[in-house]
């Protein structure tokens, strides 16, 4: 049997290598990677969007199925698209409560929101601190 050559050395330490790494990285917890700290992070919140003649409108049937809430201003201009592309609905109001940490107390605020026909943008108001 002849001796390994230093390439094949170093390709056997590269393999051994990684291997230690992928069992090291088995270990660590899921949320810990990046990709997971944006959700993580995402706003924890409800809400309620209503037509023109006080129905529920649900964004959810106006969005792809892969659509992902990561921000609590996401139904507001989604309603403003909406109101946009379909003016018999216009104008859309609603409100979303985002739940929140602070000093360690759960706390919340709720966004009131309306969007009409020819807006650029939805209209806010904080509703305030519950």
């Amino acid at each position: 049997m002849t001796e390994p050559t230093s390439l094949q050395r170093a390709v056997a330490l590269t393999g051994l290598a990684l291997m230690l790494v992928h069992a090291i990285v088995g270990f660590i917890p899921a949320a810990e990677f990046p990709s997971w700290q944006m959700y993580i992070g995402a706003d924890r919140f409800t809400y309620t969007l209503v037509d023109r003649d006080g129905n529920a409108v649900d964004i959810l049937d106006s969005v792809t199925p892969d659509f992902q809430r990561v921000s609590h201003q996401h139904p507001a201009w989604i309603a403003h698209w909406l109101a946009q592309r379909r003016p018999e609905l216009a104008p859309l109001t609603g409100t979303v409560t985002v739940g929140f940490l602070e000093d360690g107390r759960p706390g919340s605020r709720t966004y009131v929101f309306r969007a009409d026909v020819g807006e650029e943008k939805p209209a806010w108001d904080v509703r305030g601190d519950d």
